[in-house]
């Protein structure tokens, strides 16, 4: 379980490969704008390459702003997981996406980058996953709070 959750994160966050440069050319315009700009770029050039198989039980289908959210959508083959167990050890899932996060967000990353446009345009995070035979629904959440505590601004000296 814990090399599906890996690869739930790794694959997805290590698609954003723009953002660095992106935001380095952003200075000549308001922050605000140019961030929630680049936000919907990054979304957008990631939907371009999906669906994606992340492994075999499951598939990235898209990225999107939904309200004061970015959502990461899946669906999960319950033929090849246990779907339930999945949904009852959420908490779990969630600690270790978050420690995922912060070890991957570190200075220079197309990851701390992405994570840190989410959480400067002050937009929650959000994980959903689908079961493609029961239709059932799980999510795991950050707030705004939570990335401000994950993501920390590194001095760019």
């Amino acid at each position: 379980m814990k090399k599906l959750l890996f690869l739930l994160m790794l694959c997805p966050l290590m698609m954003i490969t723009s953002c660095k440069d992106n935001a380095e050319k952003a200075n000549n315009t308001t922050k605000t704008t140019t961030k929630e700009m680049l936000l919907a770029q990054e979304i957008k050039a990631t939907n371009d390459q999906l669906p994606i198989q992340v492994d075999e039980a499951t598939t990235l289908l898209s990225v999107s702003k939904q309200g004061e959210y970015v959502v990461y959508e899946y669906s999960v083959n319950e033929g090849d997981m246990d779907f339930k167990q999945f949904i009852d050890h959420r908490e779990e899932f969630r600690n270790n996406i978050k420690d995922q996060i912060i070890t991957m967000c570190t200075p220079n990353s197309e990851v701390y980058a992405f994570m840190s446009l989410i959480r400067d345009t002050g937009r929650d995070l959000r994980y959903q996953y689908t079961g493609n035979l029961t239709g059932k629904v799980t999510t795991i959440e950050f707030t705004n709070d939570d990335l401000h505590e994950m993501i920390k601004d590194f001095d760019q000296n």
